[in-house]
């Protein structure tokens, strides 16, 4: 688990042997056994826990139980908490779902609940089991709401989903499962006591000396509303005249709920009422707390003393350490305490707090210290224990604790300053970002941190610009701020120091300074995994593999891609959609088309799922290759278009990217006038020197410019890419552009001597990595051009590279050939010889 469970939460109730038999409702439940979702739902006092905690252990199936409280309103802890609750019945549930809440990125409920539904899916042999959730009333987050509805939707047949609440959870679906018969519902009418029942119960489990007449008046003014029936029988113990009190009751009245409380606190001795006001600020009630709180040291004998005499105190488990009041009682108790003795308020929220704090509880302590109005007390809590429950991925509990405490509060601390800028960048506010770092500048201007402290402060903030920097296309900004980061931090601060690896590897693989970005994704996986996060890890590894095929090391690369998947696959499905989709597109460059596109749906479908952006829109421009490639360019169109869309909420950068793709296909499917147009508006000049993220771009530029008969133009820009790209080491452009290079020359004049020294030079290259692709997607004009030289020359291109029959570019030759890793020659590459290019070091 990403955090300590409470264990009575997953307890079911404890049934009193003097429960009012409900055989109806029992029969009601069990006949919606069959039923997709069961859901009972009244308001307080009702009976839904008691119906629902009897059915679960008396009707014999096996049963899970989650008791519901506001502290779950975070969709980490939620999950969390159902997991475990599932893991009563399937102990292996979750072990592969777990982590995904974990993840360093906040990660869509249907990731991990498609995998945490699988776990459970297998038939049960005592059939199908009953979980029950209740209390949900008392969530309201709507991200929790989104994965209950699509664990609503996809539950197994092996699990029954029963939910108590006091309201209708709008955000799932009741009314279609209603109309297809398969929600079974327990609303107020059916909940409320008969008057039999409500005899039964005010005299058996209450032992009131009362007549069937008075029962039955009492029955008659509750309406049987259990709550009311318990508190007047309450309010009677010890009454000379049970017939007149039920006479003089009214239950239409608003205020009957306060007389009757009022009634019942009144017949307390002052020592318990004056515990029991005490204790009313906590949610939850245990011995020691309470004894911290009243200065008392019998706080557990008067706990079991308020349960055994009804007064509203529910046990939370058998062994009666933990307890919590009716919500409605605890309500009149807190009122009463306001009323009484408000200036007492502080200072028990600060003993509650000084024993969370000492029992390593910052949720408990932050809640009291900001009920004490001590802000700057749940500030410093907030500080202790930030780092802590990010790493279990508990965002939405750490934003919720910054926007409470107080805007000087949190200006004045520049550890909550640069948190709080990390969150903006978490919840996309990048507007809020540098305001807050200022903040966090100017708070560390006062001095009153230590040297080291404000340095690593620094540090973090340098960090987060860094970010900020690269996603905002500036990469110099993003490579100086990373280096400010790496020098300012602890060598211990590993999630922060693993981004930081991770944007200084991108950057400088933007940069074409490939060395030094394989450097940097290597200290970013080892980094993440001496600090136990697998994701970075992945992140890390896959941005070594990308850097890799870029050098043209397409066999190292796939190993690279197949190790990410190890540390994915093991851990969540957080990163296995993005590695699937580069592993199809070393695939797709060796030819396995058919291999390739299943890869590239599987990666498109788990992106889809996950919905994280960058990784979608990768996916998607993967899959558009694919389909490009097997000559179906409506299909790669229809996948671009979907790219196109992702790409336009995440930058203009990645929208061009996706456009640039785009001018790939029409050129494949001859529309030069729709890549002309792009051209124009591209933004990329035949004039400018090539740096190593503008390749692709340029190389495309390239084709429309020989397409429009520009060939000078042409030669001279994929002369100084293919010079550039010899010098960073991209083997990938340099390859292309020596063969585009060849065709341009041959185009020209098909015996110029310069079309067998670019293609020579570019075969070598292509030869001991199976480089196929980069040849068969310029179409029939390249590869003739390849057949040209396969037989009576000294050339030998890529091992069974395809023979074609006279066939148009779109025509079936696009998918055969076979390339397999690891199918190395042992002759050493011939460098090219051109004399615009120098011999270089494979």
């Amino acid at each position: 688990m990403p955090f300590p469970l409470i264990e009575t939460k997953l307890a079911i109730p404890r049934i009193r042997s003097a429960l009012v038999s409900r055989a109806r409702l029992n029969d009601r439940l069990e006949g919606g056994f069959e039923s997709r979702l069961v859901l009972v739902s009244a308001p307080a006092g009702y009976g839904k826990t008691t119906l629902l905690a009897d059915w679960a252990h008396g009707g014999g199936h096996p049963a899970a139980w989650l008791s519901l409280d506001e502290g779950d309103n975070d969709p980490v802890r939620f999950w969390s908490y159902v997991t475990a609750a599932l893991q009563t019945l399937w102990p292996a549930a979750g072990a592969d779902s777990l982590p995904m809440l974990s993840a360093a990125r906040p990660v869509p409920p249907p990731a991990f609940l498609t995998v945490l539904i699988n776990g459970i899916s297998a038939p049960r042999p005592e059939g199908p089991a009953l979980f029950v959730l209740d209390d949900l009333h008392l969530v309201a987050a709507p991200p929790i709401f989104e994965g209950l509805a699509f664990f609503v939707d996809h539950l197994p047949d092996s699990l029954k989903l029963a939910i108590g609440t006091r309201a209708d959870p709008e955000s799932l679906p009741l009314a279609r499962l209603r109309a297809r018969s398969q929600l079974c519902e327990i609303r107020t009418a059916d909940l409320r006591f008969t008057p039999a029942e409500a005899a039964e119960f005010l005299t058996r489990t209450m032992n009131l000396p009362l007549t069937g007449a008075d029962t039955a008046a009492l029955e008659a003014r509750t309406e049987g509303w259990i709550a009311g029936l318990q508190m007047a029988a309450l309010s009677m113990q010890g009454n000379p005249d049970p017939a007149g009190f039920i006479r003089a009751f009214t239950g239409n009245n608003r205020f009957v709920l306060d007389y009757l409380l009022e009634e019942v606190l009144q017949r307390e001795p002052p020592g318990m009422r004056s515990f029991l006001l005490a204790i009313s600020i906590l949610e939850k009630l245990s011995a020691p707390l309470c004894n911290r709180l009243t200065g008392r040291d019998d706080g557990q004998a008067l706990l079991e003393k308020l349960e055994s005499t009804n007064t509203f105190l529910v046990p939370l488990d058998s062994e009666r350490r933990w307890y919590r009041c009716h919500p409605l009682f605890a309500d009149l108790l807190r009122r009463r305490l306001a009323e009484e003795n408000a200036e007492a308020l502080p200072g028990l929220h600060l003993r509650a707090a000084d024993w969370y704090a000492r029992n390593d509880d910052p949720a408990g302590e932050i809640r009291h210290a900001l009920a004490a109005r001590e802000p700057g007390r749940a500030a410093q809590a907030v500080e202790r224990c930030f780092l802590q429950v990010l790493a279990r991925s508990e965002v939405g509990t750490l934003i919720g604790w910054l926007r409470l405490l107080p805007e000087e509060i949190l200006r004045a601390r520049p550890w909550l300053c640069v948190w709080d800028a990390w969150m903006f960048i978490l919840t996309g506010q990048a507007e809020a970002i540098e305001s807050r770092l200022q903040d966090a500048d100017a708070a560390l201007q006062t001095g009153k941190l230590p040297p080291a402290e404000a340095e690593r402060i620094r540090g973090y903030a340098a960090a987060v610009r860094a970010q900020v920097a690269f996603i905002q296309g500036g990469i110099a900004e993003a490579i100086r701020q990373a280096a400010d980061t790496m020098g300012k931090l602890a060598p211990e601060d590993f999630v922060i120091n693993a981004t930081t690896a991770m944007i200084q590897g991108a950057a400088f693989g933007y940069t074409g300074d490939f060395s030094a970005a394989a450097e940097s994704f290597k200290r970013a996986k080892a980094l993440s995994l001496a600090g136990g996060n697998r994701f970075n890890a992945m992140l890390g590894s896959v941005g070594l593999a990308q850097i890799t095929a870029a050098r043209g090391r397409l066999n190292d690369a796939y190993r690279i891609y197949k190790d990410s998947l190890g540390l994915t696959e093991a851990s969540a499905l957080l990163g296995p959609g993005y590695a699937y989709a580069h592993l199809a597109d070393i695939l797709r460059e060796w030819n396995r088309l058919d291999e390739a596109f299943r890869y590239a749906q599987k990666g498109v479908e788990m992106c889809e799922l996950l919905g994280q952006a960058e990784l979608l829109m990768t996916a998607y421009v993967v899959l558009a290759r694919i389909q490009r490639g097997r000559g179906d360019f409506g299909a790669a169109a229809g996948t671009l278009d979907k790219a196109r869309r992702v790409a336009s909420v995440i930058s203009a950068w990645s929208l061009d990217s996706v456009l640039l793709q785009q001018a790939r296909i029409d050129l494949a499917a001859g529309n030069l006038e729709a890549a002309s147009r792009w051209a124009r508006e591209s933004g990329y000049s035949a004039e400018e020197s090539p740096i190593f993220h503008r390749e692709v771009g340029l190389l495309t530029l390239a084709r429309v410019l020989a397409g429009e008969g520009k060939r000078d133009s042409a030669e001279s820009l994929l002369e100084r890419i293919q010079s550039g790209a010899a010098k960073t080491g991209s083997r990938v452009s340099e390859i292309e552009a020596g063969l585009l290079r060849a065709m341009n020359f041959a185009a020209q004049r098909p015996d110029d001597p310069r079309v067998k020294e670019l293609l020579e030079g570019a075969l070598a290259f292509s030869e001991p990595e199976g480089f196929t692709r980069i040849y068969l997607d310029e179409g029939e004009p390249a590869v003739a051009l390849v057949r040209r030289w396969q037989d009576g020359s000294r050339l030998r291109p890529p091992p069974r590279f395809p023979r074609l029959r006279s066939r148009s570019a779109n025509a079936s030759w696009m998918c055969c050939g076979s390339w397999r890793p690891g199918a190395r020659t042992r002759r050493s590459p011939r460098p090219c010889t051109s004399r615009s290019t120098r011999s270089r070091p494979t």
